[in-house]
């Protein structure tokens, strides 16, 4: 066989185990509406399935996740630093996430400086951490799977959120994630305490955009509060002054 012969034997080889390669990897499922793209989050986040949850998210929201989830584990290394000997074997079961934060380059070291300053992650701290994620959809997975772990959670019959109020202009929408409990509280009648169940709900936007033709949840709107109706409304201090 000559050289040429044997140089293009091994470039067919070389196309037809890639183009193998390129069957057998796993695509995201694509969701057809927002409404399809909500199920698919709550279904993986109650079953605790971390690759499902990805593949729900835009690219968006991914980072945002990842930067929480790196400044929560900072804020871990953190008070286990400040713990007694004794105390530091409640932080066993954070070591994973450590080990998670070490393979995709936040280490300690690397970190160092970029502790968090306050509850919430600001824009500025997001895109420092994310400087040092090469990955961040496998940093979220492996990340997600290992808290799953930690901290499994019991599945019980609570409220579900549910979507309402979809608005779609071309490849964004909008919507409101919607969670209706009833809660218990006490009410004086007359010179007795009655205690009684009352229906609440919670509202919180959402938004949703369309990539390669599925619909992925997108964190746009995610920073505003939630909005709890017929909750006990409190006084400004504005209000307060006009009272006066």
């Amino acid at each position: 066989m000559t050289r040429i012969a044997t140089l293009s034997a091994l470039l067919l080889a070389v196309l037809a185990l890639s183009a193998l390669a390129q069957k057998e990897q796993p695509r995201a499922k694509l969701y057809k509406t927002p409404q399809e793209a909500f199920d698919a989050l709550v279904e993986a986040t109650e079953k605790q399935q971390a690759r499902a949850l990805a593949d729900c998210l835009t690219p968006e929201a991914q980072q945002k996740m990842v930067s929480e989830m790196a400044f929560e584990s900072m804020r871990y290394r953190q008070d286990r630093a400040k713990a007694t000997d004794k105390d530091k074997a409640k932080f066993d079961k954070i070591e994973p996430l450590l080990k998670v934060m070490d393979k995709h380059g936040l280490t300690e070291a690397a970190t160092k400086g970029l502790a968090p300053k306050g509850d919430r992650v600001t824009k500025a701290e997001r895109e420092a951490v994310l400087k040092l994620v090469k990955n961040v959809d496998a940093f979220f997975v492996e990340y997600a799977t290992a808290d799953f772990a930690a901290n499994p959670r019991p599945r019980d019959e609570g409220p579900k959120p549910k979507l309402q109020d979809v608005k779609i202009d071309g490849n964004k929408a909008t919507g409101a994630l919607v969670i209706k409990f009833k809660l218990k509280v006490k009410e004086k009648v007359g010179d007795k305490e009655v205690e009684k169940e009352v229906d609440r709900e919670i509202r919180m936007p959402v938004a949703f955009t369309k990539i390669n033709d599925g619909w992925r949840i997108d964190p746009e709107v995610e920073e505003e509060a939630p909005k709890e109706k017929d909750g006990p409304k409190e006084s400004t201090k504005e209000e307060k002054k006009k009272d006066r």
